[in-house]
């Protein structure tokens, strides 16, 4: 619970404006970025169905 109000408080200090370049920032990843991020995920996640 703690946490949880710490990144509430982390986040008041941000306006709107900011907080959504900071979004397009963290989805504007290389190729290669994404790329390794879906191979690690991929080794956590079962395949198959």
């Amino acid at each position: 619970m703690v946490a949880l109000g710490l990144c509430l408080a982390a986040l008041a200090l941000f306006r709107a404006g900011q907080l959504f370049d900071f979004a397009v920032e963290l989805l504007d990843l290389p190729a290669h970025v994404v790329r390794f991020l879906g191979d690690l995920l991929s080794q956590f996640v079962p395949s198959g169905a």
